[in-house]
């Protein structure tokens, strides 16, 4: 191989090299990129990462002895990311399917909803929320998630079960025949079926996995010069790979022969290897303490089986072409993008200017950690010494020589009485104990994983609760922080993965295959051909940000709406406007902001049994209603008559008293007169207000 590669080598796209000049162009990228990425630390940061959210700490003991000192680890990266990622995922997967669907010009409504359904069949069969979680919680480990996405053929066995034979008809006379079975019939055969699969799909790669254009300098990998994923396959997956479109392998017996003795070794991967750089100084390597959670290097064989044994393959990939080498000898496929784009994607929780790589929660959060582990395992050393005690011994006494200890029932000689004291030390500093709450409190800041977010709390009491502005202060902005990331996720990821999937359904997925994915419902509902769903032009949506800002708003506005619309000058304004306030619609809303389990269930229609109930309870009240009416103006009537009664009364008694006085018999004529014609005017006064108002006839 020459040193350099000439520009007549590599022709531009659609034009292909060859198979020579390929490989030279695949092992050379690969080589630089490595090399860039080793000379810059990145795989020190990732093994730093791992030790860090794995919380390993090594071993340490105390200067000059075989005692071991704290060495306890903190997982305070840890414990941000799994209160973080159930935010994300909630927001992101709210609904069934998680996305929306809006029909552009030309495409129709029904086209539309067929689209939905079809790419939410596949999303679930490809278990789309479990590959995007598990990218994400590498986003936020490592700095940045990857995702590739493809077309995947393959054909497949299934078990059918078929009866051996048909029933027996037999006739019983007058034209009337009955089916009885037979022993054939009775007998279940098991047949193996073959058909194809054709699906898109989305996995998660690991960052270890994939050398990204080291000149990208934007988060989004889509926009990268090449990306070269490495995998290492067995004898049976590269057998899958023949049928696969622009692949050219070798025969069978001779991809055998790489397997068998004297076989070809697996070439290993820089990036994947461990650094083993001391930790702190005790000697004890990075490899050591995170082996525990470490499943087998891939270039390892982990089965004697030949088949299952591994070999390097390296897929390059660029927007016109896609090259795919075998253990860097071998090239397996040199043809055209098929999909004519990188059908890659990537996100950083936060984006570096000029950079592809960001920084994850665990660069973020990694001196906080590490002044945690470094003041607790200091105080817990220091209480160490304080239970356990530090001798100090007189020189030149007659007293012991070797490493006293204390132990239950100890004896310990010496001629001097103070030939042996135990050191004093002084109060435990108080700083060390509020340092770390103060570190906890830094880093949730930070992270935005706080206890607004995990519990709905606050760590201590603050001014800023006491008023429903300040909480929906905090909380909007607790929100927003959440939703800047979500949001960002949409974009890179989940939108342009829904557009590349309905774009490859168009191209590749037969007809026969979509009318049979649609479901018998909605397939009564979608009326058109299916060669409409080809041709949709459709608009996909993911308001998750927008959606989790919603419902913080909606839920601290549900109570004042609530009280707003149920008081009685509002209600008789709306009915006075021919409207009313729908509380069941208003209240199944708010149980759905917040997904309340079996929302459904809350707020339900009126059974015949409950209209029942409640019309007697309505006539029971009017009957009561009339009977209160009634007993009030018969009380009233009492009323009157006793004031009119009382009156004469009085007047009686009057009259017997002056009836031995002469002179005074005209003033209480006069007087009895003027009683009289006020009683007979409250009388005509009661009647005229019982009788009812005839109006205008009168």
């Amino acid at each position: 191989m020459s040193d350099e590669i000439l520009p007549e080598e590599i022709p531009l796209p659609p034009l292909l090299p060859e198979d020579d000049a390929a490989l030279k162009l695949v092992l050379r990228d690969t080589h630089r990129a490595e090399y860039y990425l080793l000379s810059k630390g990145t795989t020190v940061d990732f093994d730093r990462d791992d030790r860090l959210v794995l919380f390993r700490m090594p071993q340490a003991f105390w200067e000059n002895s075989s005692v071991p000192r704290s060495s306890l680890g903190i997982p305070l990266t840890l414990e941000h990311i799994e209160s973080l990622l159930p935010q994300y995922m909630s927001a992101l997967f709210s609904d069934d399917p998680p996305f929306s669907c809006d029909p552009r010009p030309k495409t129709s409504i029904d086209a539309c909803k067929a689209v939905r359904q079809l790419i939410s069949k596949q999303l679930k069969d490809m278990m789309f929320k479990e590959e995007v979680r598990l990218g994400l919680k590498e986003a936020l480990t490592y700095g940045m998630g990857v995702w590739k996405a493809g077309w995947r053929r393959k054909k497949k066995f299934r078990r059918v079960y078929k009866y051996a034979g048909a029933p027996e008809v037999a006739s019983i006379g007058q034209g009337v025949t009955i089916t009885r079975p037979t022993k054939k019939s009775r007998k279940v055969l098991e047949e193996l079926e073959e058909y194809e699969v054709n699906t898109p799909y989305l996995e998660k790669v690991h960052i270890r996995h994939v050398i990204v254009d080291p000149s990208l300098r934007v988060p989004d990998i889509r926009k990268a010069k090449f990306v070269i994923h490495r995998t290492y396959a067995t004898l049976i997956e590269l057998e899958e790979l023949r049928d696969q479109p622009g692949y050219k392998l070798p025969s069978s017996e001779y991809l055998k022969s790489l397997f068998e003795p004297p076989k070809e070794s697996p070439e290993r991967s820089i990036l994947e290897g461990r650094s083993t750089t001391s930790v702190l100084n005790t000697g004890v390597s990075s490899l050591d303490i995170n082996m525990e959670f470490k499943a087998m290097p891939r270039w390892q064989d982990a089965s004697e089986d030949p088949n299952l044994q591994p070999l390097e393959l390296l897929e390059y990939t660029t927007e016109g072409r896609c090259i795919v080498v075998l253990n860097r000898k071998m090239v397996l496929k040199n043809d055209v993008n098929e999909f004519g784009l990188i059908n890659w994607f990537s996100v950083p929780p936060i984006d570096v200017l000029d950079s592809w790589y960001g920084i994850g929660i665990v660069k973020l959060l990694a001196g906080e950690q590490r002044l945690q582990q470094g003041v607790i395992n200091s105080r817990l050393d220091d209480l160490a010494l304080r239970l356990s005690g530090t001798f100090l011994r007189k020189r030149g006494a007659n007293t012991p020589t070797q490493q006293l200890r204390l132990r239950p029932g100890g004896i310990i000689d010496s001629d001097d009485e103070k030939g042996v004291q135990m050191i004093q030390y002084p109060p435990a500093i108080a700083d060390a104990f509020t340092e770390v709450e103060a570190s906890d409190n830094r880093a949730q800041r930070r992270s935005g994983a706080n206890e607004i977010v995990t519990q709905g709390t606050l760590t201590q009491p603050s001014s800023i609760t006491r008023s429903a502005t300040g909480v929906q202060t905090l909380a909007a902005g607790v929100g927003a922080r959440s939703a800047y990331f979500i949001d960002f996720v949409v974009m890179l990821v989940i939108v342009p993965f829904l557009e590349f999937v309905h774009e490859m359904n168009c191209r590749w997925l037969p007809i026969e295959e979509i009318e049979k994915i649609l479901d018998e419902e909605l397939a009564e509902e979608f009326k058109g051909d299916a060669i409409e769903l080809r041709n949709a032009n459709v608009k996909f949506k993911l308001e998750a940000g927008t959606k989790l800002r919603a419902k913080a708003a909606m839920m601290n506005l549900a109570e004042p709406l609530m009280q707003f619309f149920s008081q009685a000058p509002v209600l008789e304004s709306l009915q006075d406007q021919g409207k009313k306030f729908n509380f069941a619609k208003f209240a199944q809303q708010v149980l759905d902001s917040v997904d309340w389990p079996g929302e459904q269930e809350i707020v339900t229609d009126q059974t015949d049994q409950d209209k029942a109930i409640l019309k007697q309870k309505s006539d029971q009240a009017q009957q009561q209603s009339l009977i209160n009416q009634k007993h009030q103006a018969t009380m009233e009537e009492i009323e009157q008559k006793g004031i009119s009664q009382s009156g004469t009364h009085v007047i009686k008694a009057l009259v017997e008293e002056l009836a031995a006085r002469p002179e005074d018999k005209i003033e209480l004529l006069k007087a009895l007169s003027s009683h009289a014609l006020t009683t007979r005017q409250q009388d005509i006064d009661q009647q005229a207000n019982q009788q009812p108002d005839n109006g205008g006839q009168q």
